[in-house]
């Protein structure tokens, strides 16, 4: 397998899975310079509205670990892994008080994309996971090729998150 050791910083919030080579692994460092991690960070300030937007993105962070590696897998055909962490700090309003607090998120995950044409495999479907190298990967559908990391790290978000 190879792997691309160097980190990079840019990441379209949807990978083309069949132009993303097989057997090989990438490894990218993203923040809110990346359009839609900025996107995500303004949702996770949407409710701190003392102050400007911009107050909010220069006084936050959000910061994805991400590593991507497209490889075969005999029972799901072309897999393309993720594992990663998000860490963010970020303002939000107490929920008691209404007043602006800081809060943060840090956590880790493993998922996957399987090709949708699997929507209806009824073990994948039991589950949502799919198991490879003695790990557990959440498994998430592509759709026409194309793996939405945007749509499953807004997921992981609010699934890890406090906000109400």
């Amino acid at each position: 397998m190879t792997q691309n050791h160097k980190e990079e910083n840019k990441l379209d919030k949807k990978v083309n899975i069949v132009k993303f080579p097989k057997n090989t692994t990438k490894f990218y460092l993203l923040d809110q310079k990346q359009d839609w991690v900025k996107e995500l960070l303004l949702e996770l300030n949407e409710k701190a509205q003392e102050h400007s937007q911009e107050f909010y993105l220069e006084n936050s962070h959000l910061n994805i670990q991400l590593t991507l590696t497209k490889s075969y897998n005999k029972e799901f055909g072309d897999v393309l892994f993720c594992k990663g962490s998000v860490k963010s700090l970020f303002t939000t309003q107490c929920i008691r008080t209404l007043q602006e607090i800081q809060d943060s998120l840090d956590f880790s995950f493993m998922s996957c994309f399987v090709d949708k044409s699997l929507e209806n495999n009824e073990d994948l479907l039991e589950h949502m996971e799919v198991y490879e190298d003695q790990n557990i990967y959440d498994a998430y559908f592509q759709e026409k090729g194309f793996a939405d990391i945007y749509e499953m790290i807004h997921e992981l978000k609010y699934l890890h998150s406090k906000i109400e």
